[in-house]
């Protein structure tokens, strides 16, 4: 029986996996047919991304159904037949889920780049960079929700005020601290240095920043303010003209210029997730359905507030420029270029937890006048049924995969 138990321990994760790659590999043949392909190859860029970002949706949609269907079926078999929706294991099994489903997902994306001739560069370089930075604090916060204790006590303050503590030094400078020592955060070079010294000078940023080179594939550049320090990826200073690049050096010094206010709304950007970390104990004192609802709905508030911070801090930026008029030109050709060769839509769906503007009305602001009319956005809701509707095959196919293995060992 021990064995029994253990074939289908091993079974069901990998048969999920692979029903996983599976429904990713059959969303694309579908949303991006050959006939499909065959219209966008000498389309308009714009076009081009929207479909990849239909695609995308589907699949993000795809991966999260899956890690739930994942802990599901990973609970259902440690527990027997009766499933218990344990706040701990579900969210480590997500984790795991979360890992497991990036390749495949991760695979498909760069077949599309180079479908469709974008910069191919190592999808894996700066991974450690990128995972540092933004998901090993996410990682931790979903480690730290389950554990906090359920009763309101000093002890349950104590821990969510030090899980802050952590996520609010990672986002002043420990991430950055700790990319530099593992070699994915280097300093730039003298002549990028030199030229964002010079146009610092020019709008009076006062002391020079830190600028440094972060070895990913992606083309971006940001800033930390907190740090007082100006990033930009390895492909753009490979692939951009000098002016394009100073435009955008341009727009992240505008951000190092902000107020003191702003500096301290953006270090504290953590605090959105307290409401995550009231979970448990909200959880004592209210149905679980109930804590949940009033968890997430703080943190889905919280989020959309300071992300409407951000957007108007982007607008603000896109202006900072001292020759505003000519700056203005090579910033709105250099966004265009990011988003066209990141395959981010010219315009991206409705809502409030966007970080950014959309490129479009972006470019309006800067006075540029796109040669191309205001495109549609992505599908979400579209995206998130193919998917739900790919789960659901997956849930039948897994209820008869568990009848054939009882019956053949019976």
């Amino acid at each position: 029986m021990e064995s029994y138990a253990l074939l289908r321990l091993i079974v069901f994760p990998l048969a999920t996996l692979g029903l996983f790659a599976l429904g990713i590999s059959l969303g694309a043949r579908i949303l991006l047919s050959p006939k499909k392909q065959e219209e966008l190859k000498n389309a308009h860029w714009t076009l081009q991304n929207r479909a990849f970002w239909n695609v995308h949706l589907y699949g993000s949609f795809l991966r999260l159904f899956s890690n739930f269907l994942m802990g599901v079926v990973i609970v259902y078999l440690v527990s027997g037949h009766e499933i218990e929706f344990t706040l701990p294991a579900i969210i480590a099994l997500l984790v795991i889920g979360m890992l497991v489903t990036v390749p495949p997902f991760s695979s498909f994306r760069n077949r599309v780049r180079r479908r469709w001739e974008r910069i191919d560069l190592n999808p894996y370089r700066g991974r450690i960079f990128l995972s540092l930075l933004f998901f090993l604090p996410l990682l931790f916060l979903i480690v730290a929700v389950p554990t906090i204790p359920r009763e309101i006590s000093l002890a349950s303050v104590l821990f969510a005020g030090l899980t802050l503590a952590f996520l609010i030094g990672w986002q002043a400078w420990g991430g950055v601290w700790l990319s530099r020592k593992l070699g994915t955060l280097i300093p730039a070079p003298e002549n990028w240095k030199q030229l964002v010294d010079e146009t610092a000078k020019e709008m009076g940023v006062d002391p020079l920043p830190r600028v440094f080179v972060a070895n990913t594939a992606m083309l971006n550049a940001f800033a930390y303010p907190t740090g007082h320090a100006v990033f930009f990826t390895r492909p753009v200073l490979e692939t951009l003209p000098k002016e394009q690049i100073r435009a955008l050096a341009e727009h992240e010094l505008g951000h190092l210029q902000e107020g003191t206010g702003s500096h301290l709304l953006r270090v504290s950007q953590p605090l959105i997730y307290f409401p995550i970390l009231c979970l448990n104990p909200l959880a004592s004192h209210f149905d679980f359905p109930v804590a949940l609802f009033i968890s997430l709905g703080g943190f889905f508030l919280a989020s959309r507030l300071y992300a409407r911070f951000l957007r108007k801090a982007e607008f603000e930026a896109d202006t900072a420029g001292p020759d505003e008029d000519s700056s203005s030109a090579d910033l709105a050709e250099a966004l265009t270029r990011l988003h066209q060769e990141n395959l981010i839509p010219a315009v991206l769906p409705r809502g409030g937890s966007k970080s950014h503007p959309d490129l479009y009305d972006r470019l309006l602001a800067l006075g540029v006048t796109p040669d191309y009319e205001r495109p549609p956005a992505p599908m979400p809701a579209l995206m998130a049924m193919f998917a739900f509707a790919w789960i659901l095959i997956c849930g039948i196919l897994l209820i008869a995969l568990e009848i054939a293995i009882w019956w053949f060992w019976a």
